[in-house]
């Protein structure tokens, strides 16, 4: 796949047919390149998508601060919100919304990346409970316990 096949796949049968594999390299540029705006403006970029694992990066910088000079916790509840309902899609086949958002906030961050992936701990039809483990350097910062709607 060169760069000009990668700008002609459409997106949503890329993701209608992630349940089946790990998105390749390519691939993941492409969802990189268009999720939604919202994820954009948090910074948050995938690095590995599809039925096994689903794991993204925040560089986390000034702009993610709230007045002490730390992340603001929002920033976490948002790549929690984010990591939960990609994967409760990916899971489901079908969107899902998010339904309670508990994000607790372990440790300071600053600045550097901030790691994060998503694990299911229910998957059911209609509703689904996803943990979000948010790490940097290793270290838990923040866990989110997302429970989704399942649309479909």
């Amino acid at each position: 796949m060169n760069a000009s096949d990668v700008q002609n796949i459409d997106l949503s049968k890329l993701l209608a047919t992630v349940k089946e594999r790990q998105l390749n390299e390519q691939e993941l540029a492409l969802l990189n390149a268009n999720h939604v705006e919202f994820d954009t403006f948090i910074g948050l970029h995938f690095t590995d998508f599809g039925p096994e694992r689903i794991a993204a990066t925040v560089e986390a910088d000034p702009r993610h601060h709230q007045p002490a000079g730390q992340v603001n916790g929002g920033v976490f509840c948002s790549i929690g919100e984010s990591m939960g309902s990609y994967a409760g899609f990916v899971a489901a086949g079908v969107p899902v919304v998010g339904m309670n958002n508990n994000t607790d906030l372990i440790r300071p961050v600053t600045s550097g990346t901030i790691e994060a992936e998503a694990i299911a701990i229910h998957v059911g039809r209609r509703t689904q409970i996803w943990r979000i483990e948010m790490k940097q350097d290793g270290k838990i910062a923040a866990i989110t316990t997302l429970r989704t709607m399942v649309m479909g």
